[in-house]
């Protein structure tokens, strides 16, 4: 079903009529984007309340033990994405059919096939979770006891193996969303987002603060988080959505097999780019420490990594991205329907429309980010003297990443949707390959086994800048192949 179709002429596009300045129907596409920016922004603060709460409890002497976990958690972030992204695409395109009785069989068959996936994912990192936080251990000797070293190692395998917990939930978490964001929905899911960042922030800081119960019990806020969410996206899902028309355990082959194949493809390039991601992360961590701040007489020393360094400042990146990624499930959405009835043209105008405002966005954000690089970064518990000397040019590379980032997050979006799907995972492999693993990893080679120090910041540098090299070499393959049409022989009704 979904292949190339040799038999369709590849049709050119009327040309667009107006300043490439002009957005075209921004109200219809702003009314769906705004409420899953504000989601977006408060799974950013709600993903972040530990970290930040980490960087200050007990001096930050934990931060880089959570840090390591955290980072090998998200490594797998990808893979609850593989049947929600295939059932938004699938669930849309029905949509734009009128084939509106048939979503439940889509959810259902959705929800049972993402939940045993990443079932089996999540025994094996489980079992092999001391392996996986291993390949963060620094490169340079740390100066520190080896009591202190075990101590700090068992609890990012036990704080691993907690957040674990909740990537199993987000199996079925992220298909409820995917059913009521198809639905244009998104109010709702950002209404519950709000919520479970609240609820999040107040066992976050009464674990910790309140009541010292220490890092890996802190972990269990997103758990507890994760069940509200569950029940209450849930909840909407059979508000919105009429199950009547299917059985209560109804599983539908060929709807799996056709989210599977909208799916697979997508979640090979995320998964690529997040497993890529973890060798930048894991290259990082071999730079040992940025700096070394002493608690006082007889307390122990917080060795601030680059690691640490990393998270804080990709994770303020973040709020810079946030309306792009919103405009990531408003393009799928948006090109999906009207591939659903058979409106290419329309498509075509769509996805150039969905990049303009993407682009407005991280150019305004960029900008407003940059300016309160300093007071934000202190929030995070950054060094002044890291900040001042790495934190704006480290940043400023970011912000440049994101505004080639605006193609990957809009037009792969719209090239997905259209199943168009095999030709971006192919050329992703190779950029990113070449981007965030062959370069860091050459660059690895030339940091001292026992050097570490604000000197090392040179070669974050220089990982960045590898890093760069992959968004610049897709966008311009990507809104070229959307200009061109070469899609159109992949797009077609489900």
């Amino acid at each position: 079903m979904f292949g190339e179709n040799k038999n369709i002429e590849i049709k050119k596009f009327a040309k667009i009529d107006q300043p490439f300045w002009r957005v075209n129907n921004k109200k219809a596409i702003l009314t769906m984007a705004i409420p899953i920016f504000i989601q977006m922004l408060f799974s950013v603060f709600v993903a972040q309340i530990n970290q930040i709460a980490m960087n200050y409890y007990d001096r930050g002497y934990y931060s880089d033990a959570v840090n390591k976990a955290i980072v090998c958690y998200f490594t797998l972030q990808f893979v609850p994405t593989l049947i929600a992204s295939g059932t938004l695409i699938v669930m849309g395109n029905l949509i734009g059919q009128g084939r509106k009785k048939e979503l439940s069989e889509v959810l259902k068959t959705g929800l049972v096939l993402n939940f045993f996936i990443v079932l089996f994912i999540f025994a094996f990192t489980q079992i092999f979770s001391e392996n996986i936080i291993n390949l963060l251990s620094p490169k340079a000797d740390v100066d520190i006891s080896a009591e202190e070293k075990k101590e700090l190692m068992n609890i990012s395998i036990n704080y691993y193996r907690i957040l674990n917990v909740q990537f199993l939930m987000l199996s079925i978490i992220q298909v409820f969303v995917a059913g009521l964001q198809a639905l244009k929905k998104s109010i709702y899911v950002t209404i519950g987002s709000i919520i479970s960042g609240f609820l999040n922030l107040v066992l976050i800081l009464g674990m910790l603060f309140i009541f010292d119960l220490g890092p890996v019990w802190s972990a269990t806020s997103l758990i507890l988080t994760s069940v509200f969410l569950l029940l209450y996206m849930g909840y909407f899902c059979i508000k919105f959505i009429d199950f009547s028309t299917s059985k209560f355990f109804a599983f539908n082959p060929k709807f799996a097999k056709d989210t599977l194949k909208m799916g697979l493809p997508i979640t090979m390039e995320m998964g690529t780019w997040f497993l890529f991601s973890f060798v930048t992360s894991m290259t990082i961590s071999k730079l040992g420490d940025a700096d070394v701040i002493s608690n006082g007489v007889g307390k122990k020393e917080t060795h601030y990594t680059w690691l640490v360094f990393h998270r804080n400042i990709t994770s303020i990146q973040q709020y810079s991205s946030a309306f792009t990624s919103a405009m990531g499930t408003v393009t799928s959405v948006f090109v999906s329907r009207k591939i659903g009835e058979d409106d290419k043209e329309g498509a075509y105008r769509e996805g150039i429309n969905c990049w303009k405002l993407a682009i407005y966005a991280s150019v305004i954000s960029g900008i407003v980010m940059f300016m309160l690089t300093y007071p934000i970064m202190l929030a995070f518990n950054v060094p002044s003297n890291i900040i001042l000397k790495w934190g704006f040019v480290l940043f400023g590379v970011l912000l440049i990443k994101l505004l080639f980032d605006t193609v990957n997050m809009t037009i792969l979006r719209a090239l997905w949707s259209s199943n168009d799907l095999w030709f971006p995972i192919t050329l992703s492999l190779f950029t990113m390959g070449i981007g965030m693993v062959v370069g860091p990893l050459i660059l690895l080679q030339f940091v001292s086994n026992t050097t570490n120090g604000t000197n090392n910041g040179i070669f974050l540098l220089l990982i960045y800048s590898c890093n760069l090299c992959d968004p610049l070499i897709r966008s311009l393959v990507y809104q070229r192949r959307w200009r061109k049409g070469t899609w159109q022989k992949y797009a077609k009704k489900i």
